[in-house]
């Protein structure tokens, strides 16, 4: 059986094709935490704010739950509803390509105590 002349050309391309999408599609990360807030005041208005700017600064989903109340985590005025005093837990769930940087941002900012203490 004879190949076609192209098909060492059509193999290379097939396969350059594969790997870009592999580059421009990573695969979508999912991380869920339990984080327990430790700054005095819990999550008032200073630190609502410092974790939205924060969250806002990735590509990712991001949502934080206290109880049953899930919000989204970029927003100040969502985190504030959550009404997080110190020592509360809070569940945050992250999800898309930059998922860890993400958490770990997030997790430095609250063990962090915001910059309050």
């Amino acid at each position: 059986m004879k190949t076609h002349p192209y098909a060492p050309l059509l193999s290379a391309v097939m396969l350059a094709e594969k790997e870009l999408d592999r580059h421009l599609h990573p695969p979508v990360e999912k991380l869920e935490k339990e984080i327990a807030l430790v700054n005095r005041f819990g999550l008032h208005m200073r630190p609502a704010a410092m974790f939205a700017r924060t969250a806002s600064g990735f590509h990712s989903d991001i949502c934080v739950a206290k109880d049953e109340n899930e919000v989204d985590g970029k927003s100040v005025m969502s985190l504030i509803s959550l009404a997080a005093a110190q020592g509360a837990k809070l569940r945050i769930r992250i999800e898309g390509r930059d998922a860890n940087q993400a958490m770990r941002e997030l997790e430095r900012l609250i063990q962090s105590r915001f910059e309050e203490d």
